[in-house]
This record gives C-alpha cells, sequence and structure tokens, in this order.
C-alpha cells in the first residue's frame, strides 16, 4: 500500500486557488471522498480542510494513482493548473 498526500496551504498558494479548493462543508466532504473511494485502487481517504490549508490522503494500491485524483481536484476547484511545487 502507498500513501499519496496533497497538501495546499498559505506556503504553496495564494488564498484565491485556497479558496476554490476548500471544502465548504460535511456534505462536499463526503461528495469528494465517496468520489475517490469509487476508483478500485483508492483503499482509504481523508481530507483535512481549514481556513488556511486543504490536505487529502489517499491509501492507495500503486505508487501512480495520483494523476487521477489530482484530475479530480482540477475539476473541482475550476482552475487549468494548480499551486507551485517546490
Amino acid at each position: 500500500m502507498y500513501y499519496q498526500v496533497v497538501s495546499f496551504s498559505h506556503k504553496s498558494c495564494d488564498q484565491g486557488m485556497r479558496e476554490k479548493l476548500a471544502f465548504a462543508n460535511d456534505e462536499e466532504k463526503r461528495e469528494m471522498l465517496n468520489q475517490l473511494t469509487t476508483f478500485e485502487f483508492v483503499y482509504e481517504a481523508f481530507i483535512v480542510s481549514t481556513c488556511n490549508r486543504v490536505e487529502i490522503v489517499l491509501a492507495t494500491r500503486d505508487n501512480f494513482s495520483k494523476s487521477l485524483f489530482l484530475r479530480s481536484l482540477k475539476r473541482k476547484s475550476s482552475f487549468p493548473y494548480f499551486c507551485k511545487t517546490s
């Protein structure tokens, strides 16, 4: 099993991007978790969404699953790109 962690914080994203990625309520989080766990390669998932960060952790069967997961986030945020990676 592999763990995939995607984190967006004030260190890597501007406020506008974090607002688009944030989950407004528990229902939005549940929808994303349900979407993520429908992928056969995702065993478990959890989301931390606060006023200054969003973190999503996945337990996956392989180390190549992140690209599909990032596409799901891209659809949610409606941005053509993500924050800087450093």
